[in-house]
């Protein structure tokens, strides 16, 4: 008889019953988990309030095992109630272990519970430390700002562009991310060498910025605003510096200046509506007008229309 199956325990609900075989493989410290022991885990052992699974994240997880960029980091963590494992912290990562195929090297965790209700707290603490992951805590922790010589404003608002560069100049979204490029949006080394042909860009928008208006420098600073002011600054640098520092500026523009009508809309339009960005669209009908020396009365933006960034790639050929 297999020993595994004279070990018992009660469970959750009082009843006595064996300790599955599996669980007598999970030690504390750094262990292997194969795709079979991930599979049976979050099958017999993923704790039941667990939000639903994100596969896009599980495909950055298991593109960063195929590229080597796995790093040991959060442990996976199970609580123990009356001798049975619970999952509480890592059902992504396992999936990701099962869709790459190979054992993976992870820490392991078990917090010793007393009651259901000490696991259901064990399980929230940590679905709530991740949430309050943002991009301003992963740029702290890489310190990009002094490294390329720009504000840690002007480095977070490249980062954030960058996202929507990379992405064929379609906003980010659960609905609308390419899936080739997931992994460089959301893997946080590959989208900082995104960036590293932008940085030249962003110093000289931090430049053209100074003495900005209060109120029209965060605006402009928006993803889909500044992505698309990288996208000029890069290719038409001089013309593009003219623009953004005028714009920001807003001092003695006249009424038909494509600059001018820009800082109306700034202060009025929803930067992130539309799968382009209203950001990105309406930058480029006052930055077209601005670089073909045209007059311009007002910004408006058709449900159809074709992002198109005059002197630079950004043709507005469809395909």
């Amino acid at each position: 008889m297999n020993l595994f199956h004279r070990t018992a325990s009660i469970n959750t609900h009082g009843e006595i019953r064996a300790i599955r075989p599996w669980e007598t493989q999970i030690k504390e410290g750094r262990m292997l988990i194969g795709p079979d022991l991930a599979e049976t885990i979050l099958r017999e052992a993923n704790y039941g309030g667990q939000r639903k699974v994100e596969q896009k994240d599980v495909s950055v997880y298991a593109e960063m095992m195929r590229r080597g960029l796995w790093e040991l980091s959060d442990p996976i963590t199970f609580a123990r109630l009356n001798g049975n494992l619970t999952l509480v912290n890592g059902q992504h990562r396992l999936h990701a272990i099962i869709a790459y195929g190979r054992e993976v090297e992870f820490r392991v965790a078990v917090n010793m519970c007393s009651t259901p209700e000490e696991v259901r707290a064990l399980y929230y603490r940590f679905d709530t430390v991740m949430r309050r992951r943002t991009s301003q805590q992963i740029l702290n922790a890489i310190d990009l700002a002094a490294d390329h010589g720009v504000s840690k404003t002007i480095a977070s608002a490249t980062y954030g562009a960058i996202g929507i560069i990379a992405n064929g100049f379609i906003v980010p979204s659960n609905y609308t991310v390419r899936g080739e490029n997931a992994a460089k949006l959301r893997i946080v080394d590959l989208r900082v060498e995104a960036c590293e042909p932008w940085w030249p860009a962003a110093r000289k928008m931090e430049e053209a910025l100074t003495g900005a208006q209060s109120d029209l420098r965060p605006r402009i600073l928006r993803a889909s605003t500044f992505a698309a002011a990288l996208m000029t600054m890069r290719y038409q640098e001089q013309k593009a510096f003219d623009f953004w520092r005028g714009t920001s500026r807003n001092d003695g523009l006249k009424r038909n200046d494509p600059r001018h009508v820009f800082v109306r809309d700034l202060m009025t339009r929803d930067a992130s509506a539309g799968i382009h960005g209203q950001g990105v669209m309406a930058a480029a009908v006052a930055w077209n007008a601005y670089f073909e020396r045209r007059p311009l009365s007002i910004i408006k933006i058709a449900q159809n229309a074709v992002l198109r960034i005059a002197g630079t790639p950004i043709s507005g050929k469809r395909g």
